[in-house]
């Protein structure tokens, strides 16, 4: 099975994420799979809305009933009344409308429906997209002489042709076929990015996507069709009227969703290997033919190498083998990047690091996960949230950690445990924190313990990381100081240090 210049072209409007002066529109190649998976949705609540929404539901009706039940402010209760009653979904009465319990209702996790869909491979790598849909979007394209194709847009009346470059894989396979496991990662990382795109809805205390792994019946998500489907994703690469160095350049994300870095890094791969992919960049960039590329490919050589002499001198060659490597890695030359650009760096520069530190510290939480097991740890913990955190913070003390927990870690949901001890790779960070702590209790051997020993705060510490990750990727905007990036890159070194045993358990200076 393999790709042809007359499959399907797929068009689902990308956009880009700041005004554009320059771009270059291409069709990437990905395999189509059919299938059926829970519907995503983007919220019409967040967090706080619905619980509060849900008091007025169980007839609790003031502020102040409504504090002692959540234990959060009046004021703040008041002020989300405020909102919920602007929305239409209560009256002045404080009782739900129809539209409310409606909403309430869509927005309760048990409530989500399985659709069919599809999800794309990514025909070199095998990687998944982060991206479901329910419908293909076609897009007309005309053959020019030349072998490349126009991209009509536009309407029937007045079409609007747009040299297209396709990228036609010469020797792609098809790649292992997702399973069901996959594909609800698929739907989740998708919610995720749904809610990242709208900085209104609030991050929620298990990190997580928009709904539980936990909560879907896996039985109910499948394959339709096991031999996929050959298309091409309409985008564009474009380079932003800010751009402040010719490397800035980006690609929309095909599904509508802004930048997207993951075809950002599938095309660098591919401009390797393939002459004509670089000239395309080196068109936008404006220089001429060759001699750009030339010096990208050196520069970011160059950075590459620092990186990994960077992660060595802070964790020791020995990290190569741990299965995180790479994500530390990646962590570093995103740091190096935004420091070799100097303080006029952009926030979306600096949030893009706080990303792969979240990342690291995901991942890392991800290997102990997988390899210290306990399930019986969820004997122990009660459905009422007063005492799972009870439970946490007398685990965190038999360990000698600093207690009180961080109420975010104490505020974590038996729910959301057993997600993630169902799901390691779902990647929720503080429900994987609270796992990792029960586990460490019934294993004498967990490095936990260790790492506890060296830096009983170790829980704060894993907080602050969690919260400006969390703060800033959801919508933050002030400014970002490269202080405070540099602090939380030093703090993840530190955890992973503490965890892999590879550094001395302090938290070194930057070897910058």
């Amino acid at each position: 099975m393999s790709f042809q210049r007359e499959d399907t072209v797929l068009y689902f409007r990308p956009r880009a994420h700041a005004r554009w002066r320059e771009r270059r529109y291409v069709l990437w190649p990905a395999w189509a799979y059919r299938v059926v998976a829970p519907e995503v949705r983007e919220r019409q609540l967040n967090v706080l809305q619905k619980a509060v929404l849900g008091m007025f539901r169980a007839g609790v009706t003031t502020p102040e009933g409504i504090s002692t039940r959540l234990h959060l402010h009046a004021d703040l209760m008041a002020f989300i009344a405020g909102e919920i009653l602007e929305k239409g979904l209560i009256d002045h009465q404080g009782l739900p409308t129809k539209l409310g319990l409606e909403v309430l209702e869509q927005e309760t996790l048990q409530s989500r429906r399985v659709v069919a869909g599809y999800v794309f491979q990514d025909p070199w790598t095998g990687e998944l997209w982060p991206r479901f849909v329910e419908r293909l979007q076609y897009a007309e394209t005309e053959m020019k002489p030349n072998g490349y194709p126009n991209l009509v847009l536009g309407t029937t009346g007045k079409p609007e042709p747009r040299p297209a470059y396709l990228h036609r894989p010469e020797r792609a396979s098809t790649q292992a076929t997702p399973d069901a496991t996959d594909i609800l990662e698929v739907t989740r990382r998708h919610g995720r990015a749904l809610r990242h795109s709208d900085p209104s809805m609030e991050e929620e205390e298990e990190d997580g996507g928009t709904f539980e792994l936990g909560t879907i019946d896996i039985e109910r998500v499948s394959l339709i069709e096991d031999r996929p489907q050959p298309v091409y994703l309409a985008t564009y690469l474009y380079l932003p009227e800010d751009a402040d160095t010719a490397g800035d350049w980006h690609v929309c994300d095909p599904f509508g969703l802004g930048a997207s870095t993951f075809l950002r890094r599938a095309i660098v791969r591919q401009m390797e290997q393939e002459p004509t992919l670089s000239k395309l960049v080196d068109q936008l960039l404006g220089r001429a033919l060759g001699e750009g590329m030339e010096g990208v490919r050196a520069w970011m050589e160059q950075l590459r190498g620092k990186a990994e002499l960077g992660v060595e001198q802070r964790l020791t060659s020995e990290i190569r083998r741990l299965p995180y490597y790479a994500h530390v890695l990646e962590m570093e030359l995103a740091y190096l990047e935004v420091e070799h650009l100097g303080t006029g760096s952009s926030n979306p520069k600096l949030r893009g690091v706080l990303l792969t530190a979240r990342r690291v510290t995901e991942a890392l939480f991800a290997h102990l996960l997988g390899a210290h097991r306990s399930p019986d740890i969820l004997r122990r913990i009660s459905r009422e949230p007063e005492h799972s955190a009870s439970i946490y913070t007398s685990t965190a003390a038999a360990l000698g950690l600093e207690v009180p927990l961080p109420q975010p870690l104490a505020n974590v949901k038996r729910s959301q445990v057993e997600s993630v001890l169902k799901h390691p790779d779902g990647w929720r960070l503080r429900p994987m924190i609270v796992a990792t702590l029960l586990t460490a209790r019934d294993d004498n051997r967990h490095p936990l313990r260790e790492a506890a020993r060296r830096e009983p705060r170790l829980l704060n510490e894993l907080e602050l990381i969690a919260s400006i990750a969390g703060r800033e990727l959801h919508g933050g905007d002030g400014a970002l100081s490269m202080t405070a990036v540099q602090e939380t890159v030093n703090r993840v070194y530190h955890v992973v240090g503490l965890f892999s045993g590879l550094a001395n358990g302090t938290r070194n200076p930057p070897l910058r």
